[in-house]
């Protein structure tokens, strides 16, 4: 009878030893899940990077992630701003800085509050990217931590304008010869949805006409527009005019936008240097990367916008929820995720997977393991004149959403620009 509870005794405890030895940090009670929304989705060239980092830091940690990432358009900013006014805000996400995130400054922690948890959160950042005027709350303390910078620039399906006879645009002259033979050739000239995702052209009207100093303004009255603003929104009603635009750009989604260029219907397409454009092995595609060329968006007054400035800057971070902050346990795993997607390593593989400029001097990137596209816009910041920001970052989420909503009547002349900047002024109070 002693040996049979011996023996029981001994097998309860290796099963207990066993058990206890197969439990990895993060397992059972200490195991959590983090709710992130990223912008790393859909078409975007990082989407498979981060899917990627998720799956190592799980490994890593042995806690779970619920990945709603999606591509950054106009509704997805709007769904992840309505999901905190409903309580359905997730743990950490990579998203936007500037006068969009101005809704949520109390419902995310500071950088400064993190780091007296945690002093080495973001420490790899460059100051001048953490406390630029875009990552700053009401009290002056950065929000985010930025990863990468962008470009913004006119793609050009240069294979197209070969087949067509004419130039790569230079200036705005050369523009409008473009739109013309593309036009007469059966093809679309610019893809846009006017509609859907207008505001590339927002900021590109107004910086062919006033550079990069119509950048710097915010205004709040009438007398505080630029003659630059009126003038440069007055081009959409220019382009439309000449043709330029798809016959659906009112009522077209943005993803349609994006399958005139990739399918060969449209010459040319205003993106940002996370526009994805597939591989030239990639079977089935209409459009590759040899077939892209990238260009800066050109100058309507080479007097005032010197020819080459690019729109580029830091306005994305990752953000820390503060309905995540109030949970112990799901607060470390936050911090700890945070800081694995912004360390050198992390950066220069996100600035080599989806383009741009890293925000840490630590990030070493290699351009000859960028695609065709990223390296493109990499000599184009380093030719640029001028690389400012864009303007719309300066304005109050409901004074841009006024453009946004007008974009189409602006172009079509049922309103001025006059009418909609002056709207616009009365409704900024960012």
């Amino acid at each position: 009878m002693k040996r049979i509870l011996a023996m029981t005794a001994a097998v309860l405890l290796c099963a207990f030893c066993l058990a206890g030895c197969s439990k990895k940090s993060g397992e059972g009670s200490d195991q959590v899940t983090l709710k992130v929304v990223t912008q790393f989705g859909g078409d975007d060239p990082a989407s498979g990077l981060f899917i990627d980092m998720i799956k190592e830091w799980e490994t890593q940690t042995n806690h779970k992630v619920t990945n709603d990432s999606a591509k950054a358009d106009n509704v997805w900013k709007s769904r992840v701003i309505a999901d905190f006014t409903t309580g359905a805000e997730p743990d950490v996400m990579f998203f936007f800085n500037g006068s969009v995130a101005q809704p949520l400054w109390d419902k995310v922690v500071d950088v400064s509050t993190i780091r007296e948890v945690d002093p080495d959160y973001g420490k790899n950042i460059r100051e001048s990217v953490l406390t630029v005027a875009n990552n700053l709350n009401a009290s002056g303390n950065p929000i985010s931590l930025p990863v990468k910078g962008f470009a913004e620039g006119l793609f050009c399906n240069q294979t197209l304008f070969q087949e067509v006879g004419v130039d790569l645009p230079t200036d705005w002259a050369s523009l409008m010869t473009a739109i013309e033979k593309f036009k007469a050739a059966g093809k679309i000239p610019l893809s846009v949805s006017l509609g859907g995702e207008p505001h590339y052209y927002f900021d590109h009207t107004i910086l062919a006409v006033g550079g990069a100093d119509a950048m710097n303004h915010n205004p709040r009255s009438v007398e505080e527009i630029p003659a630059s603003w009126s003038k440069g929104l007055g081009l959409l009603k220019v382009l439309y005019d000449a043709g330029a635009f798809p016959a659906d750009t009112a009522s077209m989604s943005n993803e349609d936008s994006r399958t005139y260029f990739l399918n060969g219907s449209a010459a040319m397409y205003l993106d940002g240097s996370w526009f994805g454009v597939p591989a030239d092995d990639t079977s089935g595609a209409a459009v590759t990367q040899k077939d892209v060329r990238v260009i800066p968006f050109p100058s309507y007054t080479e007097s005032e916008n010197q020819p080459g400035t690019v729109l580029s800057g830091f306005t994305s971070g990752w953000y820390i929820t503060r309905k995540c902050w109030n949970d112990e346990k799901k607060r470390a795993a936050a911090i700890d995720f945070v800081k694995y997607q912004t360390t050198d390593e992390a950066i220069a593989r996100y600035v080599e997977a989806g383009g741009g400029f890293a925000a840490a001097d630590g990030a070493v990137t290699e351009e000859s393991s960028m695609d065709s596209i990223n390296r493109q816009f990499m000599q184009l910041l380093r030719d640029a004149p001028a690389t400012p920001m864009t303007a719309q970052d300066n304005l109050d989420k409901a004074a841009f959403e006024i453009y946004l909503q007008n974009a189409t009547a602006l172009a079509t002349g049922k309103r001025t620009p006059e009418e909609v900047l002056k709207e616009m002024a009365e409704n900024n109070r960012a």
